[in-house]
């Protein structure tokens, strides 16, 4: 936003919130405890409004001082006589050594918070405008900051730098211009001769080396292109309602470089604001709190901050025609949907407050002020993503029946470990999703007042899932097929010049699950909750280390003598270096249910079809998991199932018309490679034609045209290439090509060998 205009919305008063209200933001959108020392709590009512227009008033002025300040000419700018050599298309910059998915210099000056203003173009399929951050010196000498962007143009001619005096929390677009000076035009070069798996780089260089202490605000200008990965945009036809046209960003893991240029990083953490205009008739929201809106001609531009630091890759958008509706009395956990899904998304997540009460009693104080999912449009690539304050759940998780809503417990576990606690690269991943899987299970057992039943039955639907993974994987060149030592077996993989996507699994989710509940083992359930509890406040808003924590609580906990015993108990470098299956058996996630459901997959096979087991109705009224651990027991055994077996089980349970994502998503890959058809067969109508539900080829290709997480499509694209039918994979990829998320596309492309 040029100067100017600031300076008049300054003087007019119209400061975010106070465009639409004579009262301060609700206290459910201000964080708590010592978030809320940062600033003090605004008095509602004149009082605070009167004291907003002062401070408008006060900015104003000193905007009106930097227009009259002078500032480099871009035709005069020039390198500082101290600045290193260009970097030029040889490529000579390097990764990052502390997170080397990223080229930024985070280590030698960092970003501290990031402005963004933007307009979103569902013409031009784009996001354009600038972005500023606010950036400090933390190597002393550096004379560049470095940036990491892909997918974009990237105006370099237009950066700019200013001298910032001292960035606060609450800081935004307007009051952080009030504190600049000095501003020039740097020279700033864009280097794309690097890793297409990474990205492009855009180096700022500064007009001198930087000295401690100090502080700038660098301001890029750009606009996104087709090649972004990160923005999915749909068409009116690709929503629920059909109306109106829908955009999403989804971030994790590199992909924020593609929705702006940045210190793209789980490395550090910044607080962002944000200004983003969209058309009138459309609903922007943020992994941020909403600070107000202004309504003009064509367009409506909303406005949010979010004050408690987070990764770049949390930064998220959605605009569409959305609602939000309230899941409590309280209005802390809610929902937001398009209107037309909302009664459905309502009622299947109607139990989201109990489980958000009962993770926040085993934790610690949430931190965030408000809980929201949003349950977005089918293409979606992941179950959830837990962005901060928005976080984003895939359609599939609303069945009817909520066999689901794990995927749900395990964002608002996130709160706390990936959000609130980090990690500094992406080898670390575990960190993030194995504590919260470990908060996802641990969750019923207390609402369950300690049975183990549903936390054990998963463990084990997960232990099998992580088995599988690693079979894929296979093994390191010249080992046996059984050693499972690829490198990506490892809890933490090697990522040398990938994309972290090409290393992401379940290995980080079960292993790291499994090394979770083996230290809660170590110590015991009551030492391990505080444990977290310590864990969780000592290292709030930072990127953690798990080993050395872990081992000072264990010490100061036991005595010397039993602290060393349970401490030497623990081969942390197996644990997280070795690839291969986990360390340490845990034998007590067997349950009577499990042992049932694998001992009915047995009885079917032993019946090869001729007639049913004698407890066969006790499917019906399985959970999920159970259902899951049975169709993976048959899996187990395929050597040992027929067709005849498949169409028995079809016929007492009606497989191929199953409503549950999991089961379909197990159930047409198996039968396509045992070579069963559908229950058309015995119609000889199979294919075209073929009844809704009875055909196997129909129905996943309906599925796998009507839903995008990747999870649930890539086994049936996998089955379709090894049963001989890649020319049907190719086509049902092209056929929806721009459906899926790029995040979603890429792998299938490789499946289906189109890359």
């Amino acid at each position: 936003m040029p100067l100017i205009v600031l300076a008049a919305v300054a003087t007019a008063g119209i400061l975010v919130i106070a465009s639409s209200s004579t009262s301060p933001p609700p206290a459910s959108l201000r964080t708590k405890e010592v978030y809320e020392a940062e600033a003090p709590e605004e008095e509602p009512g004149a009082p605070w409004l009167a004291s907003l227009a002062s401070f408008a008033q006060s900015i104003a002025t000193k905007v009106v001082e930097l227009l009259n300040q002078p500032v480099v000419s871009p035709a005069a700018r020039s390198l500082p006589s101290s600045a290193p050599p260009l970097i030029g298309p040889a490529g000579a910059i390097h990764r990052n050594p502390i997170d080397e998915g990223s080229y930024a210099n985070f280590d030698e000056i960092t970003a501290t918070h990031v402005s963004l203003d933007i307009t979103v173009d569902f013409d031009s399929q784009t996001f354009r405008g600038s972005v500023s951050h606010s950036m400090a010196c933390v190597k002393p000498g550096s004379t560049m900051a470095i940036f990491d962007y892909q997918g974009m143009e990237v105006y370099a001619e237009k950066t700019k730098v200013c001298k910032l005096k001292g960035y606060t929390p609450g800081d935004n677009m307007v009051t952080l211009q009030a504190k600049t000076e000095g501003c020039y035009w740097p020279v700033a070069e864009l280097n794309t001769n690097l890793n297409p798996d990474i990205g492009s780089a855009v180096l700022v260089h500064l007009d001198a080396p930087c000295h401690t202490g100090d502080e700038f605000l660098i301001t890029l200008e750009f606009e996104t292109n087709d090649d972004q990965q990160a923005a999915m945009w749909l068409t009116p036809d690709q929503t629920v309602g059909k109306r109106q046209p829908y955009v999403l960003t989804q971030c994790e893991s590199i992909y924020c470089r593609s929705f702006a240029p940045l210190q793209d990083t789980p490395a550090i953490k910044v607080t962002y604001d944000a200004s983003v205009t969209v058309p009138k008739a459309l609903t922007a929201m943020m992994s941020a709190n909403s600070t107000g809106s202004v309504t003009e001609a064509d367009t409506k531009t909303y406005y949010f901050i979010c004050s408690i630091k987070v990764p770049s890759y949390l930064i998220t958008i959605i605009v569409g025609d959305v609602e939000y509706r309230a899941l409590d009395d309280v209005g802390r956990v809610g929902v937001v949907t398009e209107p037309g899904f909302m009664d459905a998304v309502a009622e299947e997540m109607s139990d989201l407050p109990k489980f958000f009460a009962a993770a926040e009693e085993y934790l610690t104080p949430y931190i965030w002020g408000t809980y929201t999912v949003a349950i977005l449009p089918p293409s979606f690539p992941f179950g959830g993503m837990e962005n901060p304050l928005l976080t984003f759940a895939s359609p599939t998780l609303i069945v009817g029946d909520k066999s689901q809503v794990s995927v749900a417990i395990h964002e608002i576990g996130h709160s706390w470990f990936g959000n609130e606690l980090g990690f500094a690269r992406w080898e670390d991943l575990w960190i993030a999703e194995g504590f919260t899987v470990f908060v996802e299970r641990k969750v019923p057992t207390l609402l369950a007042g300690g049975d183990m039943e549903v936390e054990k039955v998963d463990a084990t639907v997960g232990n099998q899932s992580l088995l599988e993974t690693m079979q894929d994987y296979g093994s390191a060149e010249g080992s046996p097929p059984e050693a499972l030592d690829h490198p990506y077996n490892a809890l933490v993989p090697v990522l040398d010049d990938v994309n972290p996507d090409d290393a992401f699994s379940t290995v980080c989710y079960e292993s790291g699950y499994q090394l979770v509940k083996y230290l809660e083992s170590v110590v015991g359930p009551t030492s391990f909750q505080a444990f977290l509890r310590k864990f969780v406040k000592a290292n709030s808003q930072t990127a953690i280390n798990v080993v050395d924590q872990y081992e000072a609580f264990v010490v100061e906990t036991f005595p010397p003598e039993e602290a060393s015993a349970k401490l030497a108990t623990i081969d942390w470098n197996r644990w997280l270096y070795q690839p291969g299956m986990p360390p340490a058996e845990l034998n007590n996630f067997t349950t009577k249910s499990g042992n049932l459901a694998i001992e009915l997959a047995d009885e079917f096979i032993a019946l090869e079809g001729l007639s049913l087991p004698k407890e066969w109705e006790s499917y019906n009224s399985w959970m999920s998991a159970l259902r899951q651990m049975f169709l993976d027991r048959l899996n187990l055994k395929k050597d040992e199932v027929t067709r005849a077996i498949l169409a028995k089980i079809d016929k007492a349970y009606g497989l191929t018309a199953a409503l549950d994502p999991e089961v379909k998503s197990r159930w047409y890959p198996f039968s396509m490679k045992i070579g069963y058809e559908g229950s058309c067969a015995e119609t000889a109508s199979c294919g075209e034609g073929a009844a809704p539900g009875t055909c196997i080829i129909n129905e996943a290709h309906l599925f796998a045209s009507s839903v995008g997480r990747g999870k649930y499509i890539r086994p049936i694209y996998q089955a379709l290439m090894d049963t001989g039918n890649e020319e049907l994979a190719a086509a049902w990829l092209a056929e929806n090509e721009n459906f899926y998320h790029p995040i979603t596309l890429i792998p299938l492309q490789r499946i289906v060998a189109l890359e």
